[in-house]
């Protein structure tokens, strides 16, 4: 079964003026649209205060394994820490803090086959005869 389309709808078919008044009517449609998008973007205002994040313990311990793993890296001050880490100060702050208590951490020691889990305590120090310097400290496995 075809379907027998008109003779006017088939381009092939059409005529000089056919295409130019098609592509005038194309002119016009794309012509009238609005230059302005339908919603405006979202902008912060000057005299709004950015809502600051909640620091709970949760959020504190994430900022801590993160500013170990850094440490660890050897990203072990504080501004090699921001620039790394992509927190506020005020975070950072609270994270590094945080990890100055001993934190229970582990990792995976087995194999596949036989897995075991190795747990040991970390914390956030600092260098030996230095403030801004900080470094990992690990006890345990």
């Amino acid at each position: 079964m075809t379907i027998e389309h008109p003779h006017f709808l088939i381009r092939a078919n059409w005529t000089p003026e056919q295409h130019e008044s098609n592509a005038k009517a194309w002119q016009v449609v794309l012509g009238n649209r609005p230059t302005q998008p339908l919603c405006p973007p979202l902008e912060e205002a000057d005299d709004q205060p950015v809502r600051k994040s909640r620091l709970t313990a949760g959020f504190k311990d994430r900022i801590a394994a993160d500013v170990m793993s850094a440490v660890s890296d050897g990203h072990d001050t504080f501004g090699k820490l921001r620039k790394k880490l992509k927190y506020t100060d005020r975070e950072l702050k609270a994270g590094i803090r945080h990890g100055r208590k001993w934190q229970l951490r582990a990792v995976n020691t087995g194999t596949r086959a036989r897995p075991n889990l190795a747990q040991f305590y970390t914390r956030i120090d600092n260098k030996p005869n230095s403030t801004r310097v900080y470094t990992v400290v690990r006890k345990g496995a």
